[in-house]
Formats: C-alpha cells, structure tokens, sequence
C-alpha cells in the first residue's frame, strides 16, 4: 500500500511492507531520513549544486537517488527518464547517525529561453532485516524539485473565467518562462468576502493552467476577486461574469 503526502513541494511516499501477526498489534519500523535543501535552483551559469542525506534512525539504511525530467505539475506530477541531470552518488548506504552529500550537475547548459524543470529522487530501499512481529517497515522517498533557471525568466501568472463540465471556473494560465509556486488561490465576491473556490498550495510550471471550479451559480455582472499567494508576493485579479 503506498500513502502520499505532498509538503510544500516535497512529495513523500511510505511504502508498507506488511507483515505476519495478529490484526492490530502492528508496529512501525523506518529510518529517520531528512533531506536539505528540500528545493534546488541553478541560476545563471551556475550547473552544479549540492544536498545532504542524514540518517537520524538507529538502524543503517541504503538510499538509490534518480534523476527524471518534471513535465508536468498540474493536474498531478508527471515525470520522464532524463539524462541531462546527474547525481553522484547514485547508491550509497548510511549507518545510524551518518550523512551523505549529493551532489548534482547538469551534463551541459544549453541555451534556454525558458526554464527547465526535474525531480530528484532520493529514496530508501527496503532491507530483508527482521521486522518486529505483526510490524510493517516504512521505506521513504523524496521527490526534490531542481529549477534551471537562464538569465532574465519569470513567471507571468493571468486569470480568466471560463465554463469548466457545465460549472463556473476560474483559470489561472502560468504564461512566463518560469514556474510560479502557489501558496494560496482564493475566490470571493468583490466586496464581500464570501469563499467560492480556493486550491491547495502547488507549483504552476511554465506554460501550464490551473482550474478552480466556483462553489455556486453566479449571475451575469458578479464581479469576483481572485487573491493569488506566490512566493514572489500576492496577485490580485478583478474578473466579471459574462453571459454564456
């Protein structure tokens, strides 16, 4: 079974391995893993970056990192093998206490016009060591966003109504050269406050929308606010219902 929680753009995933005994006398066994930075940018012309592996368990754990191209952020992540990208080491093994450096480069830095997206990920591989009896051992993974980032890109975010299954939806078009990280999208009435639609925090890539559907029917000439929360400041859109 695999659980997935996303935390400000850190994606990790714990692997159950269930074992023998007794329903509920289960117990959970995992390395204390903890990754920093849990974002990396190469900016300009710089290619090469560094992160950190701790393992803060008392059990040895092996760790395989990979590197994918990141095509996709919304509706979900979407990911493709990649060459470009490179990290050293690829497999190590951390005892109890230890920590490794990782660190990352591009093969070569092309000409861009836009920035280019991957995912690190660095993740534990689970061992054949005993499990406690009726225990499940808990494997994680992290998923590491890298930003190539040429001179001169940045997003440009733009909001628009538009009709989304028969249902009233704000579009938020990400239409820079550079990912937007939204922390939050709310939707209100001009004026009054009310919530009708708000989205979870996320990345918004370049070139990519995002829809939020309105909680309830509007009229023509309902002029909405949208407040866009970004890591850059606060957007603020004045939008009016239209007829069809």
């Amino acid at each position: 079974m695999w659980r997935v929680a996303r935390l400000a753009g850190l994606l990790v995933v714990a692997v159950l391995l269930t074992g023998g005994g007794r329903p509920g006398g289960s117990a959970a066994v995992a390395a204390s893993l903890t990754v920093v930075p849990t974002r990396v940018v190469l900016e300009g012309d710089r290619r090469t970056a560094s992160l950190v592996v701790r393992n803060g368990g008392s059990a040895p754990v092996l760790v395989r990192v990979e590197t994918l191209r990141w095509i996709r952020a919304v509706p979900s992540i979407a990911t493709e093998p990649d060459r470009e990208l490179i990290a050293v080491p690829p497999v190590f093994r951390l005892p109890p206490g230890g920590e490794q450096t990782i660190r990352i480069g591009l093969r070569q830095m092309p000409p861009l016009e836009r920035e280019q997206t991957y995912r690190l990920l660095v993740s534990e591989v689970p061992t054949e060591e005993p499990k406690p009896r009726g225990g499940v051992q808990l494997a994680l993974r992290f998923s590491i966003p890298v930003f190539v980032q040429p001179a001169g890109v940045a997003p440009r975010l733009e909001a628009a109504l538009s009709r989304e299954r028969d249902r009233l939806a704000v579009v938020l078009h990400n239409r820079g050269s550079a990912h937007a990280r939204v922390n939050r999208l709310r939707i209100a009435r001009a004026g009054r406050g009310d919530r009708l639609g708000e989205a979870d925090p996320g990345y918004l890539l370049a070139g990519e929308s995002r829809v939020v559907e309105l909680s309830e029917p509007l009229p023509v000439g309902t002029v909405l606010e949208v407040e866009v929360e970004t890591e850059g400041g606060t957007r603020s859109f004045e939008l009016v219902v239209a007829d069809g």
